[in-house]
C-alpha cells in the first residue's frame, strides 16, 4: 500500500499534488514521484510555507524540515497526525491483511 498513490486516486484531477505526483513542475523545479516527499508535497498543496507550518505545529522550521526529509515511512503516527491535522486533513490508518483493508485509526 503507497499512501501517496491512495491520496493522489482520491483527488480530482486538477489538484496540485495530482499534477505534482506526475512529475509536473512546481515553483519552477521539476519533482519527482518519490513517496518520501509526500509531506512536502502535502504542505505545497495548502500553500504553506515550512516556517507557517512550523508555527502551526509549535516545532521549529528545522523540525518541519527534518520530518519532511524523513519521509512518511520513518516518522512516528502521532506526528504524522499532527502534521496532517495542521494542513486540516485526517490521518486514517489501515492494515491490508489477507486482501482485507481493516482500519485501525
Amino acid at each position: 500500500m503507497d499512501p501517496l498513490q491512495d491520496l493522489v486516486a482520491s483527488l480530482p484531477s486538477d489538484h496540485p499534488v495530482v499534477a505534482m505526483h506526475n512529475g509536473h513542475m512546481h515553483n519552477g523545479h521539476a519533482r519527482g514521484k518519490s513517496g518520501d516527499d509526500v509531506l512536502r508535497r502535502l504542505r505545497h498543496s495548502q500553500n504553506l510555507t515550512q516556517a507557517e507550518l512550523a508555527d502551526m505545529l509549535y516545532v521549529t522550521q528545522e523540525r518541519v524540515s527534518a520530518m519532511e526529509r524523513g519521509g512518511v515511512n520513518r516518522a512516528q503516527i502521532g506526528t504524522l497526525r499532527r502534521y496532517v491535522e495542521a494542513l486540516g486533513g485526517r490521518l486514517h490508518i489501515e492494515v491490508d491483511l489477507d486482501g482485507q483493508r481493516i482500519k485501525i485509526s
